[in-house]
């Protein structure tokens, strides 16, 4: 038993030394490097399903006025497109009263008779971006237009930001939409009642952070489930390739048919379970790190409410039985045997 585990240990050290020293560039790529890439990357996926969004209830803040809000715009947006059929009369009034409001010489306002032409007026590019900050359509007012109401549509790009910030007074909303609606809302309502009192937005959202991060984690569970757990096999798979072909060579060579040869054991079969139980030693130990530490990556970004050593075991064992598959592949592959052809021209 003695002879059986030295001879294990010195075959074992015999293809560390190879493939470790010969091999000092690939080795440690196949065994570490690589491994631990694909388990950053994958375990990172996870930030493509999640959003910058900070949902919960917000804390009141005021209105911004108008000219004030447009100021914070962003992009080359400069321009407020008003759609009013009637353009006279109340609706007039009100279109005048919110380009009063507007301070800035720079931003420029429009009149157009049927939303049709907004098309035009706001050209938006292939992103849906364009140079309008909003676009307001005035249906109907009391004495004009359809319903005896008032009645109107706000619209803006659609390349804004569809985060939302419960916390924040820069959200897209707050800047483009509601210092806009305020402004009209206000011009209706100046024209019978004078208001003093100033008006505050409270930002809330429909689920809480925490209902959130639950969704969101319950779909990247779903996604490794479906997805992820094929890819995450690439992390060991590099040993099969290195395993099969340390094996194939030693055949090729005649090295495997020396070992069995030189050693004094009274059996056949035990220079070939020598060999193969070393193998399966030296490569367990070169890819043991990599399976640490995948492991580790695996259960600290992917399952950070599980214990740690749960993943790294499951790992661990992935690749030891990936080892034990490749000892069994490696056997279906025997030697090349290679033919020399003399070729001559045979004198007249």
């Amino acid at each position: 038993m003695a002879l059986f585990a030295r001879q294990i240990r010195v075959l074992a050290v015999k293809t560390l030394r190879i493939t470790l020293i010969r091999h000092w560039v690939a080795t440690p790529l196949r065994a570490l490097v690589v491994p631990i890439f694909i388990a950053l990357f994958l375990s990172l996926t996870k930030n493509f399903l999640s959003t910058d969004s900070h949902y919960g209830i917000g804390t009141p803040h005021q209105i911004q006025a108008l000219s004030s809000a447009f100021s914070r715009a962003t992009g080359r947006r400069n321009s407020v497109v008003f759609v009013a059929a009637p353009s006279n009369g109340e609706i007039k009034r009100v279109i005048e009263t919110v380009t009063a409001s507007l301070s800035n010489p720079s931003i420029q306002v429009r009149t157009i008779e049927h939303e049709a032409e907004l098309g035009a007026a706001c050209n938006a590019s292939i992103r849906g971006a364009s140079k309008c900050l909003a676009t307001a359509t005035i249906h109907s007012s009391p004495s004009q237009g359809l319903g005896s109401s008032w009645n109107y549509s706000i619209r803006a790009d659609t390349n804004l930001r569809q985060t939302f910030l419960v916390d924040s007074d820069s959200n897209d909303a707050q800047i483009y939409i509601i210092p806009l609606q305020h402004a009209i809302d206000s011009a209706i309502v100046r024209s019978t009642v004078t208001l003093s009192i100033p008006i505050y937005k409270y930002p809330f959202a429909s689920e809480t952070e925490s209902r959130l991060q639950l969704k969101e984690r319950a779909k990247f569970m779903d996604m490794i489930k479906d997805i992820l757990v094929t890819p995450s096999y690439f992390a060991i798979s590099c040993l099969v390739y290195q395993m099969t072909g340390f094996v194939s060579t030693e055949r090729e060579i005649s090295m495997a048919r020396l070992l069995d040869t030189m050693f004094p054991n009274q059996t056949r079969w035990q220079p070939q379970l020598v060999r193969v139980l070393s193998n399966h030693l030296a490569f367990t130990l070169l890819y043991f790190p990599g399976w640490i530490t995948t492991g580790a990556i695996f259960g600290a970004i992917c399952f950070p409410s599980t214990n740690l050593i749960i993943p790294i075991v499951t790992q661990v064992l992935m690749g030891l039985s990936m080892v034990s598959y490749t000892s069994f592949l490696a056997t279906s592959f025997v030697a090349t045997r290679s033919e020399r052809v003399d070729c001559g021209v045979r004198p007249y």
